[in-house]
């Protein structure tokens, strides 16, 4: 069955090249070191975003941007967790930039067996994912009274009031630094099935995320871009091939095009959504199996009291 890598509306988006720094909207946010550390050697960076602040829907579906060198401007409510966002995708493009610690051979015009991609990606979720959901609240002590109104996984290792003092997994004599290493060890041991716990929901929730993204690279190599000139070759197969080319901005926006099928294009070749690469299906139905009901069981405001 034909599927296709991305969709969107036709004149929907466009890329626009940033300064990372200049991205982030919180001045107390880009004074941490952490978010100079990975910004600052970035140089300029491709955002894709809507024409006009168009809607969201507009933009290419699917779109892995930061592994074509393309972030995407997703809107949040919160400034907050939008530059946590912002800062999870850069921290992506420092892993993979020339001479990072997860650079592409594409770079150097140099193929990759799947099994080593596949393990860059793993590496690089790893590492983006701690700083941004881990260790930058070490650095920020500000942030996590901005973040979210419901327990995160780091808080056991953080404290505070979203802690109940049973989950604490550290004593107060220990080190800052030694608390981060400990959590690193943790988190890599929850997404390597040696420690998790499935009647813990945060810990469930981090170890869906990590069986997300096996599926995906699976997905990458298995299945087929399914539109346009690139039509059978496996998607990490087409980025790969486009990689070099993908600091010329006009250059990424053709090639976006010519592997992505506009609405109309789906209908005119008879692709309906399911048979679109079911990526963001499976992030929904994860989130209405784990992630919603692990909201509404810490809704009640008296447990942060």
């Amino acid at each position: 069955m034909t599927k296709a890598l991305f969709v969107h509306e036709e004149a929907g988006w466009q890329i626009t090249r940033y300064n990372p720094m200049d991205v982030l909207p919180l001045d107390w946010f880009r004074k941490s070191r952490l978010v100079q550390a990975t910004c600052e050697p970035l140089g300029q960076v491709d955002i894709l975003e809507a024409i006009g602040g168009g809607p969201f829907m507009n933009w290419p579906a699917g779109h892995f941007g930061t592994y074509t060198r393309c972030t995407q401007w997703r809107p949040y409510a919160n400034p907050v967790v939008g530059c946590l966002s912002f800062l999870h995708e850069f921290r992506h493009k420092w892993t993979w930039r020339r001479g990072g610690l997860q650079m592409p051979p594409a770079l150097d015009g140099e193929h990759e067996l799947w099994s080593d991609w596949q393990q860059r990606m793993i590496d690089s979720e790893l590492d983006a994912s701690f700083l941004t959901e881990c260790e930058i609240y070490f650095d920020l002590p500000q942030l996590r009274e901005q973040t979210f109104k419901h327990p995160i996984w780091i808080d056991r290792y953080l404290g505070g009031k979203f802690c109940k003092p049973k989950d604490r997994l550290y004593s107060d004599d220990m080190p800052v630094e030694e608390r981060i290493n400990l959590a690193r060890l943790h988190r890599q041991n929850i997404l390597g099935g040696k420690q998790r716990s499935y009647k813990d929901w945060i810990e469930k929730a981090v170890a869906g995320y990590y069986e997300t993204n096996m599926d995906w690279v699976t997905r990458f190599a298995r299945e087929r871009v399914g539109f346009g000139p690139y039509e059978n070759l496996s998607p990490f197969r087409c980025v790969e091939n486009h990689l070099r080319d993908a600091d010329n901005v006009d250059a990424h926006i053709e090639w976006l095009r010519a592997v992505t099928p506009t609405r109309q294009d789906m209908e005119r070749l008879g692709l309906r959504k399911e048979h679109q690469v079911p990526l963001g299906l499976q992030a929904k139905t994860f989130g209405d199996e784990v992630f919603i009901p692990y909201l509404k069981m810490y809704s009640n405001d008296l447990f942060f009291e």
